[in-house]
């Protein structure tokens, strides 16, 4: 083989794993209609061995309706995303990549970062991306130190419709 055919790029490769730990609070919390609502809070620790990055995480979404199953206003939309509490959501893109469990994915993922814009509805198993770099393709990540942990926050607003018996 001709060598001048090969190219090569550097390559790192190092011992260390992520951790990811839920941190959500321990029961039932209530849902206000209308009010921001945090759907997933989990921890991401880096071991001694080097840092990590994460290019993007991914959640699964369904909204029970406890009354009906027809889309209405028990919805969640306007999702931001916190890092350690600061809000990071400009520096991430939060998607809808799926509305049937993950089975297919949407030929173009829709936002879900303004609230009234394509709302996930009840009865509908949901995939929610939080990609980082403001692109689905962007070279961006969240780099978590070596030793370091991290605590992220999934939030969304919780539409009006959502009484005591419904959940997510």
């Amino acid at each position: 083989s001709d060598v001048s055919d090969q190219t090569t790029n550097n390559m790192y490769l190092y011992n260390s794993a992520p951790t990811v730990v839920a941190s959500n609070p321990a029961g039932s919390g209530t849902i206000v209609p209308g009010g921001t609502t945090t759907l997933y809070k989990f921890k991401v620790t880096a071991d001694a061995a080097g840092a990590v990055a994460v290019k993007k995480f991914t959640f699964q979404i369904f909204i029970t309706d406890a009354s009906t199953t027809t889309a209405g206003t028990t919805d969640l939309g306007g999702f931001t995303f916190l890092r350690a509490g600061s809000d990071i959501t400009t520096s991430a893109q939060i998607t809808q990549i799926s509305t049937d469990g993950g089975a297919t994915h949407l030929g173009t993922p829709l936002t879900v970062e303004t609230d009234d814009t394509n709302d996930l509805e009840n009865n509908t198993s949901y995939w929610v991306q939080v990609t980082f770099g403001q692109t689905p393709t962007g070279d961006t990540e969240q780099l978590v130190g070596a030793g370091e942990t991290v605590e992220y926050t999934l939030r969304a607003i919780a539409g009006t419709g959502f009484t005591t018996t419904d959940a997510f």
